[in-house]
């Protein structure tokens, strides 16, 4: 009974959702529309969507290998993520979607892991990178993790990412410094997050530089 209840929500919320597409398009707004696309397709996964954020370097990509089991992400003392990441449980596969060209189309290309890391640290030419690795806390709980640029960019498209990715989240993991836990653009964007109702985590990182 339950479960037909939830499937009965489902369809109303996707009917909702299209209604919504449609007048967004005949009103030209694009951008929302795909948004809901992408709300759309979530809808009819049954996922759990991770949004890791904070400042650059805080240490977002290290706690997604830690949690994958692998460095498939750049890390260092250097800003890693340029674009969206996301992880999901799979077979071992990466696609890097381009940003749209001037006829307004989108490219997408397979790529190979070893070459990876040049793409997730394009944030010019590459709007979003998806992995599907072999994870088996991904695969058993069907999370998917979304990699963000820092929020302290300046870069509109790294903002505009970043947005997308809290548009899609379920749960937000806000990865700081030990050191600056208590920073202005840490408290407004905890704000921000409760202002959107997103469950948030802190994950206060580098721990060991105080000890």
């Amino acid at each position: 009974m339950k479960s037909i209840i939830e499937k009965d929500q489902k369809n109303k919320h996707s009917d909702h959702l299209l209604r919504l597409q449609s007048v967004m398009r005949e009103k030209g707004d694009e951008l929302h529309a795909g948004k809901l696309s992408e709300l759309l397709d979530k809808l009819g996964s049954d996922e759990l969507y991770v949004a890791i954020c904070g400042h650059f370097s805080a240490g977002k990509s290290s706690f997604i290998n830690a949690l994958c089991g692998k460095d498939y992400l750049p890390s260092g003392p250097i800003p890693a993520s340029a674009n969206i990441v996301t992880i999901r449980g799979g077979e071992g596969s990466a696609k890097v979607t381009h940003h749209r060209d001037r006829a307004g189309g989108i490219k997408w290309v397979s790529v190979p892991f070893e070459h990876l890391h040049k793409y997730c640290l394009n944030g010019t030419d590459i709007a979003s990178v998806e992995l599907n690795v072999p994870a088996p806390l991904l695969r058993e709980h069907r999370l998917v993790l979304l990699d963000t640029p820092g929020i302290d960019s300046t870069d509109e498209r790294h903002q505009e990412a970043t947005s997308s990715a809290l548009h899609l989240a379920d749960i937000v993991i806000y990865v700081v410094d030990y050191n600056h836990v208590e920073s202005e653009i840490n408290l407004s964007f905890a704000k921000k997050m409760r202002e959107l109702g997103k469950p948030l985590y802190l994950l206060v990182n580098q721990i060991d530089k105080h000890r």
